[in-house]
């Protein structure tokens, strides 16, 4: 992470999956969107008087915008809010303090928000040099290279291009093409009960933890 607290989106970016920083022991901290600020498209100038300001062709004049500078400046601490006794009320890590807390707020692992008009993610400042880590889904127009499909999902994609070739067609009998919207839809079913990856082991170490009684 550059000092610019900026990661510009993929080439073939369509949404992400989680975002994480690696620690010294190469663990992933994740990190979290931040719902307490935003990244405005855009901010236009003005004067003393409030007033737009525009160039010499009539079109509004537009600068860097506050919110994004002071989201730059975001301090984050290990006390959620409170650094050396000192109460940092601006701090969105203490909002609610200790009681009646947010659990999205009570972590120091940092947070991001998202700039869809400039193409990337905005860090908070503790994440500076720091490894960021950017799972995210593909549209698949990348490289050749990067195109990949996953053994369990191909008759899924076979079937499914067989049925819109198939349904794209002038003079074609109904019952033929009923017949490859059910291969179709079978071959997508199977595929995702492969590709969903329950393991029984896991989800029961998991739901052990369900049956403990929390004091308040």
């Amino acid at each position: 992470m550059g000092a610019s607290l900026t990661i510009p989106f993929a080439q073939d970016y369509v949404n992400y999956v989680q975002l994480s920083w690696t620690d010294a022991n190469g663990l992933e901290r994740i990190l979290y969107p931040s719902t307490s600020t935003s990244r405005p498209s855009e901010a236009i100038l003005q004067d003393d008087q409030a007033n737009y300001l525009f160039d010499n062709d009539e079109s509004v004049l537009t600068g860097t915008s506050l919110t994004t500078e002071n989201f730059k400046g975001l301090e984050t601490n290990d006390s959620l809010g409170l650094d050396n006794g000192v109460d940092n009320n601006d701090n969105i890590f203490g909002l609610g303090r200790r009681y009646g807390s947010n659990p999205e707020t009570t972590q120091v692992n940092g947070v991001f928000v998202i700039d869809e008009l400039n193409g990337q993610f905005g860090f908070s400042s503790n994440l500076s040099g720091k490894i960021i880590t950017i799972k995210y889904i593909s549209d698949g127009l990348g490289t050749d290279s990067e195109m990949k499909i996953h053994k369990l999902a191909e008759e899924a994609i076979y079937k499914y291009v067989s049925h819109a070739v198939i349904a794209s067609k002038a003079n074609m009998p109904e019952y033929i093409v009923n017949r490859f919207k059910r291969e179709r839809r079978a071959a997508m079913r199977n595929a995702k009960l492969r590709l969903s990856n329950i393991k029984s082991l896991e989800m029961t170490q998991v739901m052990r933890g369900k049956s403990k009684q929390i004091k308040h």
